[in-house]
C-alpha cells in the first residue's frame, strides 16, 4: 500500500494552516499589549510554533522522513513547553476561570451587547431579574429592557446612563441600573455593559422615610393650623368676632411706638351703647347680645386694613385708627353711629339705642397709651354728660382716672 496526497489534501492543509497561523498573530499581538499576562502568552505562542513547524514539514515534503507525519512528534515538545508553562508563568490560570468564578456568580445582574445591539453575554442572574422565558444571548437589548420605556438601552451607547428601576412588585425588587459604553481600540463603539444592582432595601427604606416626612409635614401643618386657631381664639371675642382687650395691650404700644418714629398720627375711638343696662334688663341678656354682635359686626365691616376694632369690655368698643386725624376719626363715627341705627331699626329695635363716643388721638391728646385711654374715655365721659347719642373730642388735658358711667 502505498499513501499519497491528492490536489484535495494539499487545499485542505492550506486552509488549516492558515487558521492556525491567524491564531498564532493574534497571540502575538496579545504579547504585545498586555504586559500582565505576556509571560503566559509568548508561552502559548512558543508552543504552538512546533506542531505547525512539523505539520508544515510533512505536507510540503512527505519523503523527508519516508512519510513519518512529525506532528504527533512536535506535540511532545509542545507538551514540554506548556509543562514549563504551568510551572512558571500559571499558563492556564486564564480569564474562563475568574469569569466562571466572579460572572456567573455575582449577585449583580451582567449583561454584554455588541454593536448591532444584540446581548452577546449574560449571567443567571440577569436572566432570573428580567423574567426571561429562554437564553438572553442574542436577543436585541432594547427588547429585553422595552417593558421599562425610563431606562433606554441602545447600542452603541453614545453616553453612559443610570437609572433606578422597579423590575417587579411581588416580591419587590428595585434596582440600581448602570449601562456603560464599551469601545474598541481604535475608539470605534463595540457594545455595551450594563450592570444592574439590588437596592430594594435602600428603596423601601428611603420609601418609608419620605411617607414618615409626608406624616409628619402634615402633622405639623395640623400643629400650626391649631396653634393659629388658638391664636386667634386668644385675641378674638367669641361674641363679636372683634380684638379683645389682650390684643389691643398688645397692638395699642406697638402702633404708638410706630407711629412717634413715623412722626404721624393715630386716634382711638371709645365707644359704649347707651342705656345698655336698662335694655339688657328689658329684653334680656339674648337681646342685650344681639346688640352686641351687630355693633360688632358694624365696626368689622367700617374698619380699614390696618385700623384696629376691639371689644373693650361689656359694651365698651375701641377703634384704633393709625394715620387718622381727630376730625376723621370723629367723622368715621359717626358713619358707625348712623349705620347701627340702620340695622337695628331693620332687625326691629324700637326705638334703636343710640352709641356715645370719645375720640383721643396721640401725641395731641397723650403720650402713652394710659394717657391715650384716659383721654378717650373722658371724651366719652362727656358725651354721656351732653345728653348721648354724640361723638366728643378729648381736649389737650386728659382727665384723671376713669370717671362713672
Amino acid at each position: 500500500m502505498v499513501y499519497v496526497h491528492g490536489p484535495a489534501y494539499y487545499a485542505i492543509a492550506l486552509q488549516v494552516y492558515l487558521f492556525v497561523l491567524a491564531g498564532c498573530v493574534l497571540i502575538g499581538r496579545s504579547a504585545l499589549h498586555d504586559d500582565a499576562r505576556r509571560g503566559q502568552v509568548v508561552t502559548i505562542l512558543v508552543g504552538s510554533v512546533f506542531p505547525l513547524v512539523g505539520g508544515v514539514l510533512y505536507v510540503a515534503n512527505p519523503s523527508l522522513v519516508g512519510g513519518l507525519d512529525l506532528i504527533p512528534v512536535s506535540f511532545f515538545v509542545t507538551g514540554l513547553v506548556f509543562l514549563a508553562g504551568i510551572g512558571f508563568f500559571r499558563v492556564f490560570d486564564l480569564i474562563p476561570t475568574a469569569r466562571d468564578a466572579l460572572v456567573e456568580q455575582m449577585p449583580d445582574a451582567v449583561l454584554v451587547a455588541d454593536a448591532a445591539g444584540r446581548i452577546v453575554d449574560a449571567n443567571p442572574t440577569a436572566a432570573d431579574w428580567l423574567g426571561a422565558a429562554g437564553p438572553l444571548g442574542g436577543r436585541a437589548i432594547a427588547d429585553v429592557f422595552a417593558p421599562w420605556p425610563d431606562l433606554c438601552v441602545t447600542c452603541p451607547q453614545e453616553q453612559p446612563a443610570r437609572a433606578e428601576l422597579t423590575l417587579r412588585k411581588d416580591p419587590l425588587l428595585h434596582v440600581d441600573v448602570r449601562v456603560t459604553p464599551v469601545r474598541a481600540s481604535d475608539g470605534r463603539p463595540a457594545g455595551c455593559f450594563v450592570v444592574m444592582r439590588d437596592i430594594t432595601e435602600r428603596y423601601v427604606a428611603e420609601v418609608n422615610m419620605q411617607r414618615a416626612n409626608e406624616r409628619l409635614e402634615g402633622d405639623v401643618r395640623q400643629i400650626e393650623a391649631l396653634q393659629s386657631e388658638l391664636r386667634e381664639q386668644a385675641i378674638r371675642d367669641s361674641l363679636t368676632g372683634l380684638f379683645n382687650r389682650r390684643y389691643l395691650d398688645e397692638i395699642l404700644p406697638r402702633e404708638l411706638a410706630r407711629t412717634a418714629h413715623e412722626g404721624g398720627l393715630l386716634s382711638i375711638v371709645m365707644i359704649d351703647i347707651d342705656h345698655f343696662k336698662e335694655t339688657n334688663d328689658l329684653y334680656g341678656h339674648r337681646e342685650g347680645d344681639r346688640l352686641l354682635a351687630t355693633l360688632g359686626g358694624v365696626l368689622r365691616d367700617g374698619t380699614r386694613p390696618g385700623d384696629a376694632a376691639c371689644r373693650y369690655g361689656g359694651e365698651e368698643f375701641l377703634l384704633v385708627l393709625p394715620g387718622a386725624s381727630p376730625s376723621v376719626a370723629k367723622t368715621r363715627m359717626e358713619e358707625v353711629r348712623a349705620e347701627y341705627s340702620s340695622r337695628l331699626c331693620a332687625e326691629g329695635f324700637s326705638p334703636p339705642p343710640t352709641l356715645s363716643a370719645g375720640v383721643a388721638a396721640f401725641p395731641e391728646h397723650a403720650g402713652s397709651d394710659d394717657e391715650l385711654l384716659q383721654a378717650a374715655d373722658g371724651a366719652l365721659y362727656r358725651a354721656k354728660a351732653e345728653g348721648r347719642d354724640r361723638v366728643c373730642v378729648a381736649g389737650t388735658t386728659a382727665p384723671k382716672g376713669r370717671p362713672a358711667r
